[in-house]
């Protein structure tokens, strides 16, 4: 039997889809609504490319959509990378260097300095809004 954060919300969804799965400051989310987002998230990263193995970096601000992105990664099998929201962007290209992710998804926070190092690495872009909505690189609509 195998047991994941993805296959634990999903049986807690189903079971208790109005629980409340996590809080940060104000904000809430619960079993239903994770579980929703999660396959939101993983339909949108699917549909840019990413699958088994790929690593997806998240750089943003401290936000519950951190959560639909790491589980969003690990439906499709990708590597979940969150990096500092506090680091400088010249700190944060040696870790994109590092960790050679497939896609950068940040947040409107963060989307100047991510646009220049998406462009540097000719990596593709996400960013998301403070409602979860994702947006193409060029912030042409939702994906």
């Amino acid at each position: 039997m195998s047991l994941d954060l993805g296959t634990t919300v999903a049986g807690l969804a189903r079971v208790r889809p109005d629980a409340l799965a996590a809080t940060l400051g104000l904000q809430q989310v619960r079993f239903g609504e994770l579980d929703q987002a999660g396959n939101r998230t993983a339909r949108a990263f699917a549909a840019l490319g990413i699958g088994t193995g790929d690593v997806v970096a998240w750089w943003g601000s401290p936000s519950l959509r951190a959560l639909d992105g790491f589980l969003g990664a690990g439906r499709l099998g990708a590597i979940f990378a969150p990096l500092n929201p506090q680091l400088p962007a010249n700190e944060l290209a040696g870790v994109l260097d590092y960790v050679k992710p497939r896609l950068l998804v940040t947040d409107l926070d963060h989307l100047d300095e991510a646009e220049q190092l998406a462009r540097e690495r000719e990596l593709p872009l996400a960013v998301f809004d403070a409602d979860g909505k994702f947006l193409t690189g060029q912030r042409t609509g939702p994906l």
